[in-house]
């Protein structure tokens, strides 16, 4: 026999409140953190634990989500800017993000603005956060933390992604740059490498979070070698710009660092379109230079070689953000560092 369904009027009666009480309440766009107009927010709780108990599925998704507030779907917002050229990566962040999960996930993606101020303007935001259907937000790129507030202002879950957010009430989960940087210029300290540059595409020196950090990590592993890092002779960021698409970290070191014997990129897009122009000039990877990436898939080949990096687990850090989002209260602790996974494969060579 097909199991009754909760009504609201179940709901009311367990509630101790009149059918009304909790209809009004339901329907009621002013809500907010267990309470809205003419409900007071022990009402409001007792309605929400009474539907709860007795599983009321009301028909209307803005409804459910007053009850269920991770019942909805998630989004992923990325900073404009850092929206070009990177589906792969954010394809890796959303698979983990919905693997193992429910199969009818509704997934949103979106972009934001750095300069908009949300809060001010809430009538900017992407259309998927004002729709009343997605309830977990994972936003990337950016320092725009009005987007954050105004996002925890319709009580919606938040989880920045790749930069901590200083925000008490939202998530973030931190991949460990300095940590990263640093193992990677001592691997190549212990391959015998002791004139390594460091190239980088423009949007990598503009991201304030990730970058100090980066570099941090890499005097500290020159320091640990009783070395010091020239940031002017050998860390060279691309400058391009629509009018001169060619990166110009590659004229660079083809000016300043050709002594240099190994080369650390900081993502995969860096390594593929360098190791193209060094193989127009004749010059081998790993023969006659060697290569190390910061990537996020393991499998990342150049010239059809498995390339050494240090790997962002994207899928893992989809996945922990999601199952933050899901559990809905940040709690103590609303950072996660991420350590990144050393792959090693063969663009480096050991000419210790």
């Amino acid at each position: 026999m097909e199991e009754k369904k909760a009504t609201i009027r179940d709901v009311a009666k367990k509630a101790g409140v009149s059918h009304g009480l909790v209809s009004f309440f339901l329907r009621d766009m002013t809500y907010r953190n267990g309470g809205s107009i003419g409900v007071s927010e022990e009402t409001g709780r007792k309605i929400i634990q009474a539907a709860r108990t007795l599983n009321y599925q009301p028909r209307n998704l803005s409804a459910r989500l007053k009850l269920y507030p991770n019942c909805g779907g998630m989004a992923l917002l990325i900073e404009r800017r850092a929206a070009n050229g990177f589906v792969k990566f954010y394809s890796e962040l959303l698979l983990g993000a919905i693997s193992g999960r429910t199969a009818d996930a509704n997934v949103n993606f979106s972009v934001f603005d750095t300069a908009t101020d949300y809060l001010l303007q809430p009538e900017l935001l992407p259309y998927c956060t004002r729709d009343e259907h997605t309830s977990k937000f994972m936003i990337v790129g950016g320092e725009n933390y009005s987007l954050a507030l105004a996002l925890k202002k319709k009580n919606r879950s938040v989880c920045y992604l790749l930069r901590s957010n200083g925000l008490g009430d939202t998530f973030s989960i931190v991949p460990d740059f300095e940590d990263a940087a640093f193992k990677s210029v001592k691997y190549l300290l212990d391959n015998g490498h002791r004139d390594i540059a460091v190239i980088g595409e423009k949007y990598a020196r503009e991201n304030l979070y990730s970058h100090p950090r980066i570099i941090k990590g890499i005097k500290r592993a020159f320091k640990s070698a009783g070395m010091v890092f020239d940031e002017e002779k050998r860390l060279f960021f691309n400058a391009e710009d629509e009018e001169n698409p060619r990166p110009t970290y590659y004229r660079e070191f083809r000016e300043k660092a050709m002594s240099v014997t190994a080369i650390l990129c900081l993502c995969e897009y860096s390594a593929v379109r360098f190791s193209r122009l060094a193989a127009a000039d004749g010059i081998r990877i790993p023969e006659d230079l060697s290569l190390m990436s910061f990537c996020g898939k393991p499998d990342e080949r150049i010239h059809d070689i498995p390339v050494t990096c240090m790997m962002m687990p994207l899928r893992e850090i989809g996945d922990c953000a999601m199952t933050l989002l899901d559990a809905g209260n940040p709690g103590e602790q609303n950072e996660h560092v991420i350590p990144f996974r050393f792959i090693e494969g063969q663009t480096v060579r050991n000419i210790g």
